[in-house]
């Protein structure tokens, strides 16, 4: 029995691994995937057995006088679980940001002695990509593998999941293994208790699995175990079959992807409404006054952050790989839909302040619109070019710059800036009007305050007021309310523009009437085209028919 046992514990021990950790599957998303791993080699030195994984029983180990804890489909001492899970944890940070550079997971073997019996263990260890000779134990302590994060926010993930790890390891060597079940084991990401076979076993996503920022509401991942005992295999058949749990339920990707979806559709509806008004405004010179031109300007900056904000996404939802790889062009394009949005600000600012100044002024007209072309176009330039010296500098300067950062202020200020102006803006407008109202002393008082109200209602979208819904995000009360904050969000930002061009253009009474006007225009000129036509094949018939002579129609033409 004693030999039998060493047989099968020598070949389960000594079986190689891949990398590849079982809970992290190909179809989850960027929320939970693991960072790029490459697959380990076989240790050919050393006897792996059959193909056939070896279950050992509880008292099979127990036999051995050793106690062993399991990682992933390996039986290890405690220590050398350690540096193994410990390895994995490090290998499936999923922040590429997080990292200064990048140790990779490999596989090698250690010695261990039990008694008087030396065994042969395959465990992860840590390689440095810069010298492939030079492979280290995972320790957290240890300050050349701590020396590869860019800051802190790293190395708490991977001390988070290592302790979690060495915890899984002590409840492992206490816990039960009934007859039949499937064993305690540890994936790679968390500890799977001893299950039934048949069943699912369910476990809290950890917070080190995310992206970023964990889930503000439960979320649970699985791990099926089977009616044979074995927990359930994912891949090839034969030895590319690795046990698999089920992480895809971590992630929020399938929301993200609704989310926009949803933004490609607001705005996709806004190019809609916005090209017609803009050729609408281009094509009528009664409508070349300052208030229309500077309409024109604002509905060209909300067409382009249309557009750039529609390839964005695209790009987001079906060529991810290309913003992993980082190329210039991707910058440009997130950098030109930067300078469109704060272009839109601005001219919303533009806006405000025209409006402001033909009430303060009494209706006084504006001579020029240089000092808004340059708000409107040229200011947008100066925090940009801030903030895109500093990102080409180094500063967290992957993924096209799609990872939120601090630096980030240096955009978003000026359009709060904008915003909380142009309110000054709005309450002082509101404050003429009603001033204006109790001066004329009218008999319908109530009326006029309802139409100065209406007045003020209707110049919101263009102050870009609509912002002031979405300004602050309330702190994540769970799952779906954050899904349906972020989906009005992209709803109100994606449809401004639709929203613009209908107050300010389609329901327009100068623009109504110019285009009532074109169309009678255009059915006079149509009727005139069909009596014409009427009128000659009339004659053509008389003539046919001899009622007139040739002469006589002569003579009338």
């Amino acid at each position: 029995m004693a030999a039998s046992l060493c047989e099968n514990f020598w070949v389960t021990a000594l079986k190689p691994r891949l990398v590849r950790a079982e809970g992290n599957d190909s179809t989850s998303t960027r929320d939970v995937l693991p960072s790029s791993i490459s697959v380990t080699e076989e240790v050919t030195s050393i006897p792996t057995g059959d193909d056939d994984d070896v279950i050992l029983t509880w008292n099979d180990l127990a036999s051995t006088q050793q106690p062993l804890c399991r990682s992933r489909e390996r039986f290890l001492p405690p220590v050398l679980f350690e540096y193994d899970s410990c390895a994995l944890c490090y290998g499936y940070i999923q922040n590429r940001d997080l990292f200064s550079f990048r140790w990779v997971m490999r596989d090698t073997s250690r010695q261990y002695r039990v008694k008087n019996e030396t065994f042969v263990f395959v465990v992860t260890a840590l390689m440095n990509p810069s010298n492939v000779s030079h492979l280290v134990e995972a320790d957290v302590n240890s300050e050349e593998i701590s020396a590869s994060f860019h800051g802190k926010d790293g190395w708490r993930k991977w001390r988070s999941c290592c302790v979690a790890a060495r915890s899984c390891c002590t409840s492992m060597q206490s816990a039960p293994w009934p007859k039949g079940h499937c064993p305690p084991t540890w994936d790679g990401w968390q500890c799977w208790p001893s299950t039934p076979p048949g069943t699912r076993a369910s476990g809290l996503c950890p917070s080190y699995s995310y992206y970023r920022k964990p889930a503000s509401c439960t979320k649970l991942a699985t791990k099926q175990c089977e009616p044979d005992g074995r927990w359930f295999r994912r891949g090839e058949e034969g030895r590319h079959q690795r046990e698999w749990s089920n992480y895809s339920s971590c992630s929020v990707a399938e929301n993200i992807i609704r989310r926009l979806y949803v933004h490609i559709a607001a705005y996709s509806i806004s190019v809609a409404a916005l090209l017609p008004a803009l050729c609408i405004f281009f094509s009528y010179e009664q409508l070349g006054v300052h208030r229309i031109t500077l309409h024109k300007h604002l509905f060209i900056s909300l067409l382009l952050e249309a557009a750039c904000n529609i390839s964005f996404r695209l790009l987001q939802l079906h060529k991810e790989d290309l913003i992993q790889q980082n190329p210039p062009w991707c910058i440009v394009l997130n950098l030109l839909t930067k300078y469109a949005s704060l272009s839109n600000y601005m001219w919303y600012l533009c806006e405000g302040f025209y409006l402001h100044q033909l009430l303060v002024s009494a209706f006084a007209e504006q001579r020029s619109l240089a000092t808004f072309y340059l708000i409107g176009w040229g200011f947008p330039l100066l925090p940009l070019t801030v903030y895109a010296g500093i990102k080409f500098a180094g500063f967290n300067s992957a993924d096209c710059w799609l990872v939120p950062s601090q630096l980030d202020w240096i955009i978003n200020l000026p359009p709060l800036v904008a915003i909380l102006v142009n309110i000054i803006f709005i309450v002082n407008i509101v404050r003429i009007l009603v001033s204006k109202v109790r001066a004329t002393h009218s008999t319908n008082e109530p009326s006029q305050y309802r139409k100065a109200v209406r007045a003020t209602v209707m110049v919101i979208p263009l102050f870009g007021l609509q912002y002031i819904v979405t300004l602050y995000r309330p702190p994540e009360l769970g799952c779906d309310w954050h899904d349906l904050y972020q989906m009005f969000n992209n709803i109100i930002e994606g449809s401004t523009g639709a929203i613009v061009s209908v107050i300010f253009c389609y329901t327009n009474t100068e623009v109504v009437t110019l285009l009532t006007r074109s169309f009678q225009r255009y059915r006079l000129q149509r009727k005139m085209r069909r009596g014409r036509k009427d009128d000659g094949q009339s004659r053509k018939m008389h003539l046919r028919l001899g009622v007139i002579s040739p002469q006589a129609s002569t003579f009338s033409c």
